[in-house]
């Protein structure tokens, strides 16, 4: 009995350390033994996700930071990632890979938070844990529709509309609503005066947020501004593309609104079908030219806005 007491002690001390440094039994951390472990050091594996932390990161930040900011952030990744499989209908996706880059060595860290390309076959993160909190669920569905559905999504206003419309719109996204996107504070507060928060928690309400952004670039706020467009570059706003963008000239914000109408109004069904085809060729799709697809967005945008009572100054 004695001996029983001792071992329920220390297993009870164990767990409690565990709990101290944000681990559960069903997350911890494991010495990297098998993925490139001259540049990743520690391991941790999830139903839909396995990590791997840089070395690079531990040496800068410190085991105990990297450890607990990722173990933090697995109950929401899990709970998230599974509702994009379920919004895409999948089942028996097998786990992505995660690597972790928060010391910034990959030069598109300058312009992202994080990036998949079907060539790379893994996600990899930047800069800090608030960023791939608000990032990372995009990411995962490009995994999904890159990597995991027939036909692959198209890259440009497709594969970025799509993303942002599963992991900003339909999706609740645990991960960035805890952060409220990452966004600087000072946006937080101008947006939360806007009314684009959740009453209940005070959170920024991604969907209106998306659908309020998108008003300002469809009604000419950008005209002049230089923007992140879904052809995964910054350009500027001319007032050539502002009276007749290009699909992969349109902003996020825009192409997410967009991806949400077109389901609204021909299913996701068909937007699942098609999202392979040239976005420029909507004629051969719907019987109309995307200069009208955007036209008529633009009505539906508006109206969606009012009826979710934002107001545009």
């Amino acid at each position: 009995m004695k001996r029983f007491i001792t071992a329920l002690t220390a297993l009870i001390l164990m767990l409690s350390c565990a709990a101290a440094r944000g681990e559960t039994a069903a997350w911890s951390l494991e010495t990297n033994t098998e993925y490139r472990t001259d540049l990743y050091s520690r391991t941790v594996r999830t139903p839909s996700a396995v990590w791997y932390i840089a070395r690079a990161d531990e040496e800068l930040y410190g085991l105990d930071a990297m450890r607990d900011g990722l173990l933090a952030l697995l109950d929401d990744m899990e709970a998230d990632f599974k509702d994009a499989r379920d919004i895409l209908h999948l089942t028996g996706v097998p786990p992505v890979t995660i690597l972790t880059d928060l010391a910034g060595h990959a030069e598109i860290s300058k312009i992202a938070s994080a990036y998949y390309t079907p060539r790379s076959g893994f996600i990899k993160v930047f800069h800090n844990w608030d960023k791939v909190r608000a990032a990372l669920l995009h990411e995962y569905v490009h995994y999904l529709t890159f990597s995991c559905t027939q036909p692959a999504i198209r890259p440009g206003f497709w594969a970025e509309g799509v993303a942002e419309y599963v992991s900003r719109i339909l999706c609740r996204n645990r991960m960035s609503r805890a952060v409220d996107m990452a966004l600087p504070e000072e946006e937080i507060l101008f947006y939360r005066g806007k009314g684009i928060a959740d009453p209940e928690d005070g959170h920024i309400d991604a969907e209106k947020l998306y659908y309020a952004v998108a008003e300002l670039c469809r009604a000419g706020y950008m005209t002049g501004a230089e923007y992140f467009a879904v052809c995964n570059q910054v350009i500027r706003r001319t007032e050539k593309i502002q009276q007749s963008p290009k699909p992969d000239q349109l902003s996020f914000w825009e192409a997410a609104s967009i991806t949400a109408c077109l389901t609204e109004t021909y299913g996701w069904d068909f937007v699942r079908a098609h999202w392979d085809c040239d976005p420029e060729k909507t004629e051969d799709l719907i019987g109309i030219s995307f200069s009208e697809v955007y036209a008529r967005w633009s009505e539906w945008n508006t109206a969606r806005c009012l009826e979710l009572g934002i107001v545009i100054e």
